[in-house]
């Protein structure tokens, strides 16, 4: 019955949906909050994954570049192959010419050199002839062949001697002057002869020196013509040479970039500039950006305090429209109901006395007497004194108030809204704010490898410039050296064509003046063999004059013929008959030799000269060979040399162009076919291309470190986590995307995508069913508990106006002061301090109107709460949360019960049944709290009363207007006649009247009671 006063009072235990899966939501939420703490991680990861998505568009950029050079350098290589085959086809032609040219004129030289060979050896032929007749004396043999004549008269006269002796000639002394004139005679002609052969000698010697001195005078006119002529013909190569040393040696010392290795540099050096104004204007944006976080991190706090405010604003404007609403539409029966139902003037009188937490009281009893109305228990007040409290007003101020407060709360939920409106913009802002210094971090990052990049590159292209200039220095100083050692040995050559020259005219002169020797000693013995001619003709004259006069004086001494003198004569004879004989016997050797030497001897000169001739053509054949030979070499160096350099810079763009094609596998874009007008220059491109490969393999390398890290958070929430399930999904679409599966960097870049919309929708999904989920119990929860605290204050109330309603008028003896107490058993649930502790803690943090997840703590609380409330089988009875106990005197003394069978034990059973029945009547006009309501009571085991007390149990339930019905196998008058209706049933006959015996004395006091009856009702109205 309690139960359903407060059943009527409208207390009824708050209901709340038990959830089952909130451990599951809590869980997620610890998920959440994982997930949030590593938000940095989950972050880092989609930053990389955009700084590889940014660094590979500039690699694209680069890479298109390369391919621009890649194909640029391969049309040079195909231009540079091309004139390395026309060089080479210079060349061939060149030493084809030369060939040509230089075997012509080396068989001319070849040709001149047979010549002058064979002249030479038709020169010593001759001369090895001349030795061999100088050798068989034949100049004397020609001489004595010449004069046979003489031999032949030399032996006719030594016959006729002879003769003239064997006769006895008798004229001796006729004889012998005729032998004497004869001897005179013939010397005389053989001296003439003989004095012009020798002149026709001297005369050719003298003539032959002076040929030779003529001779000799112009070989060596001609040495130094030739010599001169040389020189000349040379010096032309000799300061060409000289030039080409000078211009080699000032270009040692002259050594400048390349206009492509200036544009390099300048380049990359811009490059660099740029990006570091670039990086300074990125690192200002990002200090505007972190000013600006910091500005919308204080308003959104300034937003959220103020939308704290204007949210509790409502919540007070709210509370002021309840109580109003409660002032204008009190409950029936309450005070201020009755107060408004029977005095219009209480708000100035007794308004200003009450309490207000006394208008909302139903267990007051108010009964407006009308009389003295400004008596209050008899008391009176100068109420004039005392101000009217706000709420002590009329009904028509308090709806006019409702009305007001119903626009102010109108207005305040208008200005919640705006706050509202404004924290969720400062939010945004605050949120793009972030956003935006991410981005700008993001970008400063790519901006700072970027610029990282251009300085490696500036450092590659200079060290790349000084390299080819170091190698430009080298080949020039090679080439200077090379210049030089071409100049030394066209010196040497020209001083060895100089020495040639002079050795063969040394050679000419030798062979000249050996020949003029030869010719010299040939004609001065000639001369000297002509002169021993004279002399031996002139002492064979004057022995021949002797011998005739000794013969002629031995005869005449003798007067006639001695046998030694005839034997002298046959010997003289026989002598001369020998040498004539000898001398003709020369005939052969001397009519070859005279042959020889008509014939063959004057060929002499002729052969001098064709060797002279050959020798010089052989010469000058030489000096034209290593002319042009040098020529040759010289237009062949220089075909050879640029075609080293045709060979090094189609080596250097097959270089370039290979470090392309590497750079471009490297950056696997090697299918790329599409490149850029104007490219950047090389050395630049790959210098920046190779560091942003080493920024992408650095980048892929923490993107495979965070992504193995994420997935590790993300398994470290459990199996059954709808993350770990949303996670597998985006592996999924990752692993759908990636070409390659084995390509594990290429899944990794991918995932990157799947954190970012892991962060990006997913969980702010996530997060806002969760928070929504979790708001919801939550809320539901702190109603909970606001409702069972709110049952226990009430609690405490029914149980001053039940104990009050029941010990208000005493109606038996033996029973004394009745206090029925009512305790909250809601604290004392096991539930309750955690519920406590969740719904302060959730305030809290509902109050601080952020955006951060629920705490940990709170969680952990929500599942403790659900889990206890699901144990603890939550009754929906208010009876269930409250204790009775009922403390009464009996018979003088102090009973205190808390059930049923403590009550049976407390009394006698009489005594028990009027207990209870005194606590029933006080309850069951809290349950009809209209008094005019006549309510019945079937009553049962009266007979359990002592008669003493009927009379007092009837007065009772007679004051509270509640008519008693019982039956009971009794028809004791001193019982019947407190029924006003009285039956009994009888066996065969039914239903009949109890008619009892008339009581003079009951009469009297049932008057009385009836007059009693009557005034209370006239006090009522």
């Amino acid at each position: 019955m309690i139960a359903e006063i407060m059943r009527e009072e409208q207390i009824e235990l708050p209901h709340i949906q038990l959830h089952k899966n909130v451990r599951e939501i809590v869980a997620e939420l610890g998920v959440l909050r994982n997930l949030e703490k590593n938000e940095a991680l989950f972050r880092k990861a989609v930053n990389l994954g955009t700084n590889y998505f940014e660094n590979s568009k500039l690699l694209e950029t680069g890479a298109k570049e390369l391919y621009t050079h890649w194909h640029n350098e391969g049309s040079k290589v195909d231009a540079l192959e091309n004139s390395i085959k026309n060089n080479r086809t210079k060349l061939d032609a060149l030493k084809s010419a030369w060939e040509e040219e230089g075997g012509s004129i080396r068989r001319a030289q070849q040709d001149a050199e047979h010549a002058r060979n064979k002249a030479e050896a038709e020169l010593d032929q001759l001369d090895d002839a001349k030795q061999s007749w100088l050798e068989q004396d034949i100049l004397t043999k020609d001489d004595e062949f010449e004069n046979l004549d003489e031999f032949e008269e030399a032996l006719k006269e030594a016959r006729e001697h002879q003769q003239a002796l064997e006769e006895g000639v008798a004229d001796l002394k006729a004889h012998y002057d005729g032998l004497a004139q004869k001897e005179t005679q013939r010397h005389t002609e053989k001296s003439a002869h003989l004095a012009a052969v020798k002149a026709e000698k001297t005369k050719a010697r003298t003539d032959e020196q002076a040929r030779w001195q003529e001779q000799e005078l112009e070989l060596e006119r001609s040495r130094n013509r030739a010599l001169e002529q040389h020189r000349g013909s040379r010096e032309v190569d000799v300061d060409e040479h000289k030039r080409a040393v000078m211009e080699a040696e000032f270009a040692t010392r002259t050594i400048v970039p390349t206009e492509e290795e200036k544009l390099a540099e300048v380049a990359t050096e811009s490059r660099r500039d740029q990006l570091e104004e670039q990086l300074r204007v990125a690192n200002s944006t990002i200090d505007n950006a972190a000013t600006l976080v910091e500005q919308c991190k204080r308003d959104e706090d300034a937003a959220r305090h103020t939308r704290s405010t204007a949210q509790k604003k409502v919540t007070d404007e709210t509370n002021k429209l309840e109580h109003l609403r409660a002032l204008c539409h009190p409950k029936s029966g309450s005070l201020l109901a009755e107060l408004r139902k029977h005095d219009e003037t209480w708000p100035n009188t007794l308004g200003k006395l009450l309490r207000e937490d006394l208008l909302e009281r139903r267990d007051l009893a108010p009964v407006y007497t009308g009389e003295n109305a400004s008596a209050v228990m008899g008391w009176t007040f100068n109420l004039d004194n005392l101000t009217k409290p706000e709420w002590a007003a009329s009904l028509e101020e308090q709806e006019l108030r409702l009305t007001e407060q119903g626009k102010a709360l109108d207005t305040a939920h208008e200005h919640l809204k705006r706050k509202v409106a404004d924290h969720e913009a400062a939010l945004k802002a605050l949120k793009q704010a972030q956003e935006q210094l991410e981005a700008d971090k993001r970008q400063a990052g790519q901006t700072q490898r970027e610029y990282e990049a251009a300085k490696e590159a500036v450092k590659r292209v200079k060290a790349q410039n000084r390299a080819a200039e170091q190698e430009r220095k080298a080949q020039a100083k090679e080439r200077h050296k090379a210049m030089e050692k071409s100049l030394a040995d066209l010196q040497a050559q020209i001083a060895q064509e100089a020495e040639a020259i002079r050795h063969n005219f040394d050679k000419d002169r030798k062979a000249a003046h050996d020949q003029y020797l030869i010719q010299h000693s040939e004609l001065e013995e000639a001369e000297a063999l002509a002169a021993e001619a004279i002399q031996t003709e002139t002492n064979a004259h004057k022995q021949r004059l002797a011998d005739i006069a000794k013969e002629y004086k031995e005869q005449c001494a003798k007067n006639g013929l001695d046998e030694a003198i005839l034997n002298s004569a046959i010997e003289r004879v026989r002598t001369a008959n020998e040498k004539f004989n000898t001398v003709r016997g020369y005939k052969s050797s001397v009519l070859e030799y005279r042959h020889w030497q008509a014939n063959e001897w004057p060929r002499r000169p002729e052969y001098d000269a064709i060797r002279t001739e050959e020798a010089r053509k052989a010469e000058q054949a030489g000096s034209q060979y290593q002319k042009r030979e040098q020529q040759y070499k010289t237009d062949r160096d220089e075909l050879n040399f640029s075609y080293k350099e045709l060979l090094s810079s189609k080596s250097k763009a097959s270089e370039q162009r290979e470090s392309c094609l590497i750079m471009l596998r490297r950056a696997e874009y090697e299918w790329l076919k599409e490149g850029v007008v104007e490219p950047r220059p090389l050395e630049a491109v790959l210098a920046e291309v190779e560091s942003l490969i080493e920024s992408q393999q650095t980048i892929l390398k923490e993107v495979r470190t965070s992504i193995n890290k994420v997935e590790t958070v993300i398994s470290g929430q459990g199996e059954r986590s709808q993350i770990t399930d949303v996670w597998e999904q985006l592996r999924k679409q990752a692993e759908a995307a990636t070409s390659d599966p084995n390509n594990v960097d290429a899944l990794n870049i991918n995932l990157t995508r799947g954190v970012s919309e892991l962060l990006g929708v997913h969980l702010p999904q996530k997060k806002e069913t969760i928070e929504s989920f979790v708001q919801t119990i939550s809320g539901q929860l702190e109603d909970f508990y606001t409702g069972l605290k709110q049952i226990s204050r009430l609690i405490n109330q029914q149980s001053r106006a039940i104990s009050h309603s029941i010990s208000e008028k005493l109606y038996f003896e033996a029973i004394g002061h009745i206090d029925v107490s009512l305790s909250s058993r809601i604290d004392s649930q096991d539930y309750w301090p955690y519920l406590e502790e969740f719904a302060l803690l959730y305030g809290e943090w509902r109050e601080q109107q952020n955006t951060a997840l629920p705490p940990e703590k709170l969680g952990d609380l929500l599942i403790k709460v659900t889990d206890i409330l699901h144990r603890s089988k939550v009754a929906t009875g208010i009876e269930s949360v409250f204790d009775l106990a009922i403390t009464l005197e009996e018979n003088g003394r102090k009973v205190t019960v808390t059930n049923g069978r403590d009550l049976e034990h407390a009394s006698s059973n009489g005594l028990s049944y009027l207990i209870l029945c005194s606590i029933f009547a006080g309850i069951t006009r809290m349950l009809c709290r209209d008094e005019h309501i006549r309510i019945h009571w079937p009553v049962d085991e009266l007979g359990v009363i002592d008669s003493v007390n009927i009379a007092g149990l009837f007065k009772m339930l007679n004051d509270h207007n509640i008519v008693m019905v019982g039956g009971f196998p009794t028809t004791d008058p001193l019982l019947l006649q407190h029924f006003s209706e009285r039956h009994e049933m009888r066996k065969g006959v039914g239903l009949v009247d109890i008619a009892l015996p008339e009581d003079k004395l009951e009469a009297l006091m049932q008057a009385r009671r009836q007059a009693a009856r009557q005034q209370e009702a006239k006090h009522a109205q």
